[in-house]
């Protein structure tokens, strides 16, 4: 029987342990948004403020490596650049101790996007008009960008609230199209070398910090049955899962947004 009582919260949290809604930090900001989340909601999703043009604010900033170490940034030992661009944390914290004081859990979106990710990142000395950089010096930045921003979210005080990642977002659909990432590592089809790496290092930082048990890594995308005629879409994103799991399983799921 419905009642007026009943919301979306006290009917379906003794079914899923998480569902909500995606949000931007500025609706967090809202009292009225905020006290209808934790009214209705577990979990939230953030729009774009977790994303890698957000973390890097736009912008063409860098430290030396001496002064990243200096700074506590993570430097991969495969890094050989002399830079680094520079993090900026400050809404990823606020989103964090919002969510952490009012009882709302999150996914972690995204990591790795074809979208939203500033075209210098793929490039030499960090310039958008130089060259594409190598596989192997992309790895390196990969691996920086993800454990640095892993890292930071479970130092915080409220990084537990991240309970699952979107580890790499769309991968299939802008394979199907052109990526910076495809223009750095070429054609990799369905056994993508850099998607793997990136399951690899973000499993690597749960365990080190003794959280992988808690927290699981998906790979998301959308139109997850069908697209632009093609009716295989369900078998390719299983067989780009089994090639990530091939030598273990660090891949928890797939996202079918």
């Amino acid at each position: 029987d419905v009642t007026e009582e009943m919301n979306f919260k006290n009917t379906y949290a003794t079914v899923f342990e998480h569902f909500g809604a995606t949000l931007s930090l500025q609706e967090l900001r809202h009292p009225k948004v905020l006290e209808l989340v934790k009214e209705q909601y577990t979990s939230t999703t953030m729009q774009c403020d977790f994303k890698p043009n957000f973390i890097f604010r736009w912008d063409h900033e860098f430290i030396s490596v001496e002064e990243a170490k200096r700074q506590g940034y993570i430097i991969p030992k495969n890094y050989k650049e002399k830079t680094v661009p520079v993090l900026h944390f400050e809404y990823v914290d606020e989103i964090l101790t919002i969510c952490g004081e009012n009882g709302i859990d999150m996914r972690g979106h995204t990591l790795l996007w074809h979208a939203e990710t500033a075209t210098w990142f793929f490039r030499e000395g960090y310039l958008d008009e130089s060259a594409f950089v190598s596989p192997d010096v992309m790895d390196a930045r990969l691996e920086f960008y993800i454990r640095n921003v892993m890292g930071h979210v479970y130092n915080h005080k409220y990084g537990h609230v991240v309970y699952t990642w979107d580890v790499v977002n769309e991968y299939y659909h802008s394979e199907m199209n052109t990526s910076d990432w495809k223009k750095v590592y070429g054609e990799q089809g369905l056994m993508p070398s850099f998607v793997k790496l990136a399951y690899q290092v973000a499993d690597d930082v749960l365990c080190e910090y003794g959280i992988r048990d808690k927290v699981s890594l998906i790979f998301n995308d959308y139109n997850t049955f069908v697209v632009n005629g093609h009716d295989n879409t369900p078998e390719a994103l299983l067989a780009i899962v089994d090639f990530i799991n091939s030598d273990g399983k660090i891949c928890d799921g797939i996202g079918m947004q």
